[in-house]
């Protein structure tokens, strides 16, 4: 768009109006200047009413681990560095909310992220990323809904944490 003062400084209330109606445009277009986190993906606020409902709400940690993750609290602890009121997410709990209340993913749709299944002991409970000999120790991963949602990975792989508010 073209025509727009300059950037101003502002008190009190701004009404913005006038704008032109929904334009179809071919080609490309260019938007600078979005709000975007450390890996370079779009930041998004959730409106109130998602919010406050009753959907279980999942996002992926920017930093990636490995399978020592401090056990379920330290990955618990490593999602509240990022969002302070999420935990560590759990499989059952994710099916859960698919078959009930619902999910909303906040998260890529290729990315994998670290999940804790329940089941079994992934990455000896998240406490180690291979076995004393050195062989291979598997944990869940879990990218957003669509084919093979979950799937196992090696706890020596590096991967965001899944986590759930």
């Amino acid at each position: 768009m073209i025509n727009f003062p300059a950037v101003q400084g502002v008190r009190g209330a701004v009404n913005v109006g006038n704008l032109p109606a929904v334009q179809t445009v071919s080609g490309s277009v260019q938007v600078n200047n979005l709000p975007l986190d450390g890996t370079g993906r779009l930041l998004v606020a959730l409106p109130t009413i998602q919010i406050g409902s009753n959907a279980l709400v999942l996002r992926s940690t920017t930093a990636t681990y490995q399978g020592d993750l401090g056990g379920r609290t330290g990955a618990t602890q490593k999602c509240r560095a990022e969002f302070p009121s999420s935990h560590f997410t759990t499989g059952p709990e994710l099916e859960a909310a698919y078959n009930s209340r619902g999910v909303v993913w906040l998260t890529s749709e290729t990315d994998w992220s670290w999940i804790d299944s329940l089941s079994r002991p992934d990455c000896f409970e998240w406490l180690a990323t291979t076995n004393t000999d050195g062989s291979r120790i598997d944990g869940d991963l879990v990218r957003e809904k669509g084919t093979r949602l979950f799937n196992a990975g090696p706890c020596s792989d590096p991967h965001p944490i899944l986590c759930a508010e």
